[in-house]
C-alpha cells in the first residue's frame, strides 16, 4: 500500500510539471498585415440594389494566434486603386460575417459620383471594388487590411436624401393635431437635420412667458401614427423645472414616446432645441441666440464683402455674407440688412455662391459668362442662372445696407437697398 501511494504521489507531480511546461497560446500580430475577404458567390450577376434589401460579405479573422474581439469595416470604391472610398456600415461590426445594408451601399455610390438630393444621373450597372478592415479596439498596431473582391454589375438608384425635418408640438403651437391637413401650420415649428443624414435636428423659436409643454414628431401622422418623440414612453408630462444648468437642459428621449417636456418660461424669449434621433438625447438652451449654423446657407460674393475668395479658408470671413433657409423651403433669405460701403466710386457689385469650394464652381448671377450685368433700381426681383455673371446695381447707394431673398423654387433674387443714414 505505501509502495502504491508512493506511486501515485510521483504521477502527481510528473502531471504538475507537465502543466508548467506548457506555454498559454498568446496573441501575435500577423507581420504581413493582411486577411483574407472571399470573393462573393454572386460576384459576376446582374445585382440591383433595393430599399430594405441586403447582402453579405464573408472574411477570415487575421492570424492573431488566439480568437479576439475583433472589429471589421469595409470601403467600396469605383475603380480597385480606390482613388476615392466611402465608409459602409456594418450590422455587426464585430462579426467576419460583414452584412451591408442595400440602401448604405446606394448612398455611397451616390457620393462617389458626386450626386446630391437635387442631382442625379440613372447609370447602368457597373464594378462596385470592395476591401475590408479588421483591428483589435485599443490595440495599436492590430490593424490588418484584406484582398479585394468586386461586384461587377451593381445597377445602384438615387439614395441620396434631402435634408430632413421634425417638428415641434405642444402648447407653444397650439396643440394643432399633427397631421397632414395642418401642414401649413407646422411649416412654421420645423427642425431641420444639421446635416444629411446626420439625423440631428435643431431649430430656434419664440417660447411665451409662462408654462410650456412640448413634444416633437418625426412625420405629420396623428397623434398615434407611432412619429412621436417624447420624454417618456407614457402620454405624462415630465417637468425638468429646476434641471437647466446655466440656461441649458439636456436629457434623454423616447422614441416612440408620448411624454412633454414641461417647465415655466418667466419671460417671452428665444429657445434653442436640438433633438438627436441617433443617440435619443434633447438639449434646450433658454435666451440664447437663435443658431443659424444650423440652417442651410448660400453665400454674397462681390465688391460688397471685398472679392474674398469663396473656399473654406474664408468661411469666417463669411459668416456674415450668408442667407439662411430657416424653415426648410429652398428660401434663403438674410437675417438682418447687410452693410457695404463701395465709395470708391463702384457699384455694389456681387452674385451667390452656394458652397465655398472656390471660384469655378457653385456660383448663380445674372448670365452664365463671367461679366457684369447692370441693373437700375433699389428694390428688385431678378431672374439668376447658374453662371459667373454678377450683378451691378447702378442705381444703389455707395454706402448703405440690402436685404436679400434667394428663392431656389423659383429661381429669383429679391434685393431691397437702403442708404446709410
Amino acid at each position: 500500500m505505501k509502495k502504491f501511494s508512493i506511486l501515485l504521489a510521483c504521477a502527481a507531480m510528473l502531471g504538475l510539471a507537465s502543466c508548467d511546461s506548457t506555454d498559454d497560446p498568446k496573441m501575435t500580430l500577423p507581420e504581413d498585415k493582411t486577411f483574407v475577404l472571399n470573393a462573393p458567390a454572386f460576384a459576376d450577376q446582374y445585382y440591383e440594389l433595393q430599399e430594405g434589401n441586403s447582402f453579405m460579405l464573408t472574411a477570415s479573422q487575421p492570424a492573431y494566434g488566439v480568437a479576439v474581439a475583433a472589429q471589421y469595416s469595409v470601403e467600396v470604391a469605383l475603380d480597385d486603386k480606390f482613388t476615392a472610398v466611402e465608409t459602409l456600415t456594418t450590422s455587426d461590426p464585430g462579426s467576419a460575417k460583414i452584412v451591408i445594408a442595400d440602401k448604405d451601399l446606394a448612398t455611397a455610390l451616390c457620393n462617389l459620383h458626386g450626386f446630391d438630393a437635387a442631382n442625379y444621373e440613372d447609370l447602368p450597372a457597373a464594378p462596385v471594388y470592395f476591401r475590408a478592415f479588421c483591428e483589435i479596439p485599443n490595440v495599436e498596431g492590430s490593424r490588418c487590411m484584406s484582398n479585394t473582391v468586386s461586384l461587377n454589375k451593381v445597377k445602384f438608384y438615387h439614395a441620396v436624401q434631402g435634408q430632413r425635418n421634425i417638428y415641434l408640438v405642444g402648447s407653444v403651437t397650439g396643440w394643432t393635431a399633427p397631421d397632414e391637413g395642418a401642414a401649413a401650420h407646422y411649416e412654421n415649428y420645423k427642425l431641420l437635420e444639421t446635416a444629411i443624414g446626420s439625423d440631428v435636428y435643431t431649430g430656434s423659436f419664440t417660447f411665451p412667458a409662462g408654462e410650456v409643454a412640448f413634444r416633437f414628431y418625426s412625420a405629420l401622422t396623428g397623434w398615434d401614427g407611432g412619429a412621436s418623440i417624447g420624454s417618456q414612453e407614457a402620454d405624462e408630462g415630465l417637468s425638468i423645472e429646476g434641471k437647466f444648468v446655466d440656461n441649458v437642459y439636456e436629457g434623454p428621449a423616447f422614441i416612440p414616446g408620448k411624454g412633454n417636456w414641461t417647465f415655466t418660461m418667466t419671460e417671452e424669449m428665444n429657445v434653442n432645441l436640438t433633438v438627436d434621433v441617433k443617440n435619443k438625447t434633447v438639449k434646450f438652451e433658454l435666451g440664447g441666440d437663435v443658431n443659424y449654423d444650423a440652417y442651410p446657407c448660400v453665400y454674397v460674393v462681390g465688391n460688397v464683402e471685398g472679392w474674398k475668395g469663396p473656399d473654406e479658408a474664408n468661411a469666417e470671413h463669411y459668416a456674415d455674407w450668408r442667407l439662411f433657409d430657416t424653415d426648410g423651403t429652398g428660401i434663403y433669405h438674410s437675417v438682418k440688412p447687410m452693410e457695404y460701403d463701395t465709395s470708391d466710386g463702384a457699384c455694389p457689385m456681387f452674385r451667390i455662391y452656394t458652397k465655398l469650394e472656390g471660384w469655378d464652381a457653385n456660383s448663380l448671377g445674372s448670365q452664365v459668362d463671367d461679366n457684369p450685368k447692370d441693373e437700375t433700381g433699389l428694390d428688385l426681383t431678378l431672374n439668376y442662372v447658374e453662371g459667373k455673371g454678377a450683378w451691378n446695381f447702378v442705381s444703389a447707394p455707395a454706402k448703405g445696407s440690402m436685404e436679400l431673398v434667394l428663392d431656389t423654387n423659383k429661381k429669383t433674387l429679391e434685393v431691397k437697398f437702403s442708404a446709410a443714414e
